[in-house]
């Protein structure tokens, strides 16, 4: 509906989704919390939220073995969100959940998955000292038929019998041997074709949500939690932030592809990178990544250029098989890319090279993944839109603004829309003031849609301590600020039904876009503003016994509210705390050596 000046009424509303509990579906397969989460959802509705964002585990849907899927308790869930008025956006999660930042249950990939894993551990990836990581299958078995299918055989079994049984003179060698070719197929899947088979059985068994409008995006899990990575800094094998993390690319099957494309290009002696450090290097204790190293030799281009290729490869690979399990449907296609926001400000970019992402000054390792999704009308979900860079350790030569203002700019220029998240949990103002700015960069504009708009952010996540009183009334600020003020409607979520994918983009016209191109211009500060006007920042220093907060106000007693710190230990934390204090010491535990600064506001 327009108004009086011609504008339409959502030009600027940006959609709200909140994600559920990790284990709000049990590993058990189990919906045990109905009456809590139904309470939950009525009050995310009354404060305006659009819908929520919920892991779809493929190790409880696919748990009893292959092709055996029990979606009764996802549609028991789902059956509660559309009760409540509430979209929902449905991850395809095929990864683990567990041994990262914010796992707080332990949902693995099918145990039958990982059985096959003892026999050919090389499924998994695997860096240089020969460490496993189970979390995702490698991409370097996504076409090899190595996963049983043991229904699908037995289906059959009764046909192959009564052929052999009955052989039939019409039928020649060359049949017999098109069978037995099928049946290879039918009793042993590739990864590809695994995750394909799960998102047609979605469809099949949540097609009345579908039809309903109540599903209106799908998240393509493309690797460690549910991201379009290598898993290079995974906590479960020590790593601690800001470590520039390992390669994962030393399984056989990666082994084998890069040996043949380096011989491929002329170069057999060339080998995978044995001078990149480990987990919690800086990337001037490795040859690899110091100045003047390897990854800037031709060697090392080649090298990052061929693992890059691999993951978008892979990326386009399964967002096929998506687009055509859900082809018609009124849905978006997405797919998450990871923040790594840590080493942007160094020349190496270490830690997203590790991860995959082939970003340098020079050299845009992000649109060409945007220009990939482009063919299949995908968004491109990004993280960490909460973080400033003053509230990074300088040592960690962090840059989250830079980083959200290059993938979101590379999106837009690739025509997808392009959507975000919150890396960690916050309830501060400053955090959503932030998420705000990255949402609407250049502020609401009042004659129409803000050019640069992002589709949708998605609040990570629901909790008690959301909905507690005095912290749930700023969060419902900050969704009528989402939505430009404007009331809650439900036709800003309305999805047109997904179009077939495009034709192959040739590698050579996706990398194109690696040529780097000046970004949207970026607001200092949103101009929908959830905090008070009178702020004052002060410092607050992390001891191993105390946080001491010092402050030069006179009044007493002071309300502070913790922005956000880094604790050296266990890598990134956001704690947040809206406490009485008069300059006072507050116990805390010892998690640091050395005493360390953050910021803290006056509200």
């Amino acid at each position: 509906m327009a108004s009086n000046s011609g504008c339409t009424k959502s030009a600027n509303y940006v959609p709200l989704y909140v994600m559920l509990q990790l284990g709000v579906v049990t590993r058990e397969n189990q919906f045990p919390y109905k009456e809590k989460l139904e309470k939950q959802l009525k009050e995310l509705k009354a404060a305006g939220v659009d819908g929520v964002m919920v892991d779809v585990w493929w190790g409880i849907i696919e748990a009893k073995g292959p092709k055996q899927y029990d979606w009764s308790s996802y549609r028991k869930l789902f059956r509660l969100v559309q009760k409540c008025g509430l979209k929902v956006q449905a991850i395809m999660s095929f990864h683990q959940c567990g041994g990262n930042i914010g796992d707080v249950v332990d949902i693995p990939i099918p145990d039958w998955v990982l059985a096959i894993g003892e026999e050919h551990p090389d499924i998994f990836y695997t860096d240089r000292s020969g460490t496993r990581n189970r979390e995702y299958l490698s991409l370097g078995v996504d076409n090899l038929p190595l996963f049983g299918c043991q229904n699908a055989v037995q289906m059959h079994s009764d046909n192959m019998k009564s052929f052999s049984e009955n052989k039939s003179d019409i039928l020649d060698s060359r049949t017999i041997v098109d069978i037995k070719d099928n049946l290879h197929h039918i009793g042993h899947r590739t990864a590809v074709q695994m995750y394909s088979d799960y998102m047609k059985s979605f469809r099949k068994n949540m097609s009345d949500f579908l039809e309903a409008g109540t599903i209106v995006d799908i998240e393509v899990g493309l690797g460690p939690a549910g991201e379009l990575r290598y898993p290079s800094y995974p906590q479960s094998q020590g790593w601690v932030f800001p470590g520039i993390g390992e390669f994962q690319c030393y399984d056989k099957h990666l082994r084998l592809d890069f040996k043949v494309a380096a011989t491929k290009a002329g170069h057999p002696e060339w080998d995978l990178p044995d001078d990149a450090g480990t987990y919690n290097d800086t990337p001037e204790k490795t040859g690899f990544f110091r100045s003047n190293g390897t990854y800037q030799t031709e060697k090392g281009k080649f090298f990052l250029t061929w693992y890059s290729n691999k993951l978008i490869y892979h990326g386009d690979q399964i967002l096929e098989e998506a687009n055509k399990a859900f082809l018609g449907c009124k849905v978006k296609l997405a797919a998450k890319v990871s923040g790594i926001h840590w080493w942007y400000m160094d020349e190496s970019h270490a830690c997203e090279l590790t991860s995959g992402y082939y970003n340098l000054t020079g050299r845009d390792g992000y649109r060409p993944i945007a220009r990939m999704l482009s063919r299949h009308y995908g968004t491109l979900n990004f993280t960490c839109l909460e973080m400033r860079d003053s509230e990074q350790p300088p040592e960690a030569k962090s840059g989250p603004q830079e980083l959200v203002q290059q993938v979101s700019s590379g999106g837009w220029k690739e025509h997808i829309d392009v959507a975000g998240e919150n890396a960690l949990p916050r309830y501060d103002r400053a955090a959503y003031d932030q998420i705000l700015l990255n949402a609407r960069p250049n502020g609401v504009n009042k004659c129409g849609p803000p050019k640069p708009k992002m589709a949708g952010v998605t609040y990570l996540r629901l909790s008690e301590e959301l909905l507690e009183e005095r912290k749930f009334s700023v969060f419902k600020e900050f969704v009528k600020k989402m939505h430009a003020d404007k009331d809650y409607s439900p036709w800003v979520t309305h999805v047109a039904p997904l179009h077939k994918s495009k034709p192959k983009i040739p590698i050579d016209e996706i990398l194109e876009a690696t040529k780097p191109i000046k970004p949207f211009p970026w607001n200092e500060e949103t101009d929908m503003s959830v905090g008070s006007t009178d702020h004052h920042c002060k410092d607050v220093t992390m001891h191993p016994q105390h946080v001491i907060m010092s402050t030069q106000s006179q009044e007493s007693p002071l309300r502070v509210f913790l922005l956000g710190f880094r604790l050296l230990s266990i890598g990134e934390v956001a704690l947040s705390m809206d406490s009485e204090v008069n300059n006072s010491i507050l116990p805390c535990q010892p998690v640091t050596r050395e005493p360390y600064k953050f910021m803290c506001r006056i509200l």
